[in-house]
């Protein structure tokens, strides 16, 4: 099986980069929205999708994507939670992405470890949510690293 590449050559010769997402959610029409709308983004690869929480973990830890799109309410375990055990154990990208709009829920969110949060009834803005947590997370990795040059 041959190693799926990071990189897109783009028309003016110039490189970017191809950023892997990992969907979750237990319903299969929001997964084939999702799997539709980046269909049409050179720029972005669903590298898998998960129904619960339990899978999510399991293939966060798999397959390393550099973002994760989850569901609050699934079966076995919730997003949250879901979003809590990854984030002890990989450094990645998590948008919540649920029916509820509400600070608290938002603040949910945050407590859990993920970088945004977003209500199913602004799904229009999914991709520049999705670009926004990894601006931010590379935003830190950043930092980090201009703080801790040898990597400790």
């Amino acid at each position: 099986m041959q190693a799926e590449s990071r990189t897109l050559d783009l028309e003016d010769g110039k490189q970017a980069m191809v950023r892997r997402l990992l969907v979750v959610d237990d319903s299969k029409a929001l997964r084939d929205a999702v799997q539709r709308l980046m269909a049409d983004l050179p720029t972005w690869r669903i590298c898998g999708e998960a129904t619960n929480g339990r899978e999510a973990i399991e293939k966060a830890l798999d397959l390393q994507p550099d973002a994760i799109l989850m569901d609050v309410l699934m079966p076995e375990l919730d997003g949250l939670e879901a979003t809590r055990r990854i984030r002890q154990q990989l450094d990645v990208a998590i948008l919540i992405f649920t029916q509820y709009d509400s600070g608290q829920a938002a603040q949910e969110a945050t407590a859990a470890g993920a970088r945004g949060y977003l209500p199913k009834s602004r799904a229009a803005d999914l991709v520049r949510a999705l670009e926004a947590i990894l601006e931010q997370q590379n935003s830190v990795r950043r930092r980090f690293e201009s703080r801790n040059p040898s990597g400790s």
